[in-house]
């Protein structure tokens, strides 16, 4: 059921940005100036030896594929291989498999679309958004939240937040880049409240 739900919410996105028809945009984003004023802060890459620096990239979004397909399908058994015992129905099983299968799923969509020149960076990451909102669906349809014990309402939120924002990105809204930072930062203050205190009614 999981993955059916998955894979049904995940094709519009693979038929879009496989379109031979659909002209490929770019997307340059503006230099802060106090980077451009102090070149030790710019971002510095390159290739490694013989391996070119997009490779490498793809390298890693298609490891993120993987992390996401175990994370899903299986994250007990997966978890058990690096001496981590989870519970099956646990908060556990949750953050640790769901959650953390919807954030790879979601960087390698974006990494890999934004490589394959087939779209802007921005939609790219509009994209990955909606990745992420496959897991949230199934979530809700199955009432998940509910099972864990876990409050739906700041979920529901979230949810029209990310679908709102992908909107706008994949749409080439003019506030959308404000709306992605903005739910960027969303999501890395609920990355630090967990990393802050990870115990959850004592698990």
């Amino acid at each position: 059921m999981k993955i059916a739900l998955l894979l049904l919410a995940s094709l519009p996105l693979a038929a879009y940005a496989a379109s031979p028809t659909r002209a490929a945009r770019t997307f340059k984003p503006p230099t802060p100036s106090f980077v451009a004023k102090d070149s030790a802060l710019k971002l510095r890459g390159g290739d490694l030896g013989p391996i070119s620096s997009e490779n490498l990239a793809k390298t890693f979004g298609t490891l993120a594929i993987g992390d996401a397909l175990f994370g899903t399908i299986k994250p007990i058994d997966v978890w058990r291989k690096f001496g981590v015992t989870i519970e099956p129905g646990s908060k556990g099983e949750h953050f640790l498999g769901h959650g953390m299968a919807a954030s790879a799923a979601s960087l390698a969509v974006t990494s890999l679309l934004a490589l394959s020149g087939t779209t802007s960076t921005k939609e790219a990451i509009g994209y990955g958004f909606l990745a992420r909102c496959a897991y949230m669906t199934e979530m809700l349809l199955t009432n998940k939240y509910e099972d864990l014990g876990v409050p739906v309402l700041p979920h529901i939120v979230v949810y029209l937040l990310l679908l709102t924002t992908s909107g706008g990105l994949i749409g080439g809204a003019a506030d959308g880049g404000t709306m992605a930072k903005v739910m960027s930062l969303l999501l890395a203050g609920h990355g630090a409240l967990l990393f802050a205190n990870p115990r959850i009614d004592g698990e």
